[in-house]
């Protein structure tokens, strides 16, 4: 996340959680969505423990 968009929010007085989920979460997101696209298919092709 860009410095300067952490500087820039204090500087006009944003709350911790305004920050969080303008600048913190949103810069966040593209890491996420990436670190799901890999555990996604170790995910499906799990082997199913249901039959006792």
């Amino acid at each position: 996340m860009p410095a300067s968009a952490l500087d820039l929010m204090h500087a006009y007085g944003a709350s911790p959680t305004t920050t969080l989920w303008r600048v913190q979460v949103p810069s966040a997101l593209p890491a996420l969505f990436a670190a799901m696209r890999v555990a996604a298919p170790s995910h499906w092709s799990a082997p199913c423990s249901r039959n006792g």
